[in-house]
C-alpha cells in the first residue's frame, strides 16, 4: 500500500506556516516589531512573540536567518504556553522532518493538540481543519500502539500545563 503521507510535502508545510501569518497580520507585535525586540518579549514568556519568532526563523523574513533548528526551539516554547498556532506548526514539522527527526508520534501529537484547543482565530480555523485532516491521514498509516502513544503523550502535556 501506498504511504499516504507521501502525498504530503514539504510545500504543504511551509503552506501551514504561512496560513498562521494572517492571523498575526493585524497584530502590531507581530508586523511592526523588530526580530530583536520579539526576542526579548519571547524571552519574557510571550506565546505571541515565541510564534512569531518560530515563523520568522522558518521562513526567513524580517531580519531573521532561517533556521529551522531555532524555528522548532521558539514553536515548542510557544506551544508549551499553549499557542494553537505554534502547535500546529510543530506538529508539521515533526510530520515532514523539518528542523527535526521526523517522528509521527509526536507529529500526531501536536496536530492532536492544535486541534483540540479551539481557541484559534478566524484565518486558524483552517489550521485547525488542516491540523485534524492531517492527523487523520497520518492515522491511516499507524499502527495502534502509535496513536495510543501519541495519545498518552497528549493527555500527559495536557495534565502537566493545566
Amino acid at each position: 500500500m501506498k504511504n499516504r503521507i507521501s502525498r504530503f510535502s514539504g510545500t504543504t508545510f511551509l503552506l501551514a506556516v504561512l496560513l498562521s501569518l494572517p492571523a498575526l497580520s493585524g497584530n502590531a507585535l507581530a508586523s511592526g516589531t523588530s526580530t530583536a525586540d520579539l526576542m526579548v518579549l519571547a524571552e519574557r514568556g510571550s506565546s505571541l512573540a515565541q510564534r512569531t519568532l518560530g515563523e520568522r526563523f522558518a521562513t526567513g523574513t524580517k531580519g531573521a536567518t532561517k533556521d529551522m533548528g531555532q524555528a522548532i526551539y521558539w514553536w515548542k516554547m510557544a506551544a508549551d504556553n499553549g499557542d494553537p498556532m505554534a502547535q500546529f506548526n510543530l506538529g508539521m514539522a515533526y510530520l515532514h522532518g523539518a528542523g527535526t527527526p521526523q517522528d509521527r508520534v509526536r507529529a500526531h501529537m501536536w496536530l492532536s493538540l492544535a486541534a483540540a484547543t479551539g481557541k484559534m482565530t478566524v484565518s486558524g480555523q483552517h489550521s485547525k481543519k488542516i491540523a485534524e485532516s492531517e492527523r487523520e491521514a497520518m492515522e491511516a498509516d499507524m499502527v495502534p500502539g502509535q496513536i495510543e502513544e501519541s495519545l498518552a503523550l497528549a493527555q500527559a502535556w495536557l495534565a502537566q500545563h493545566k
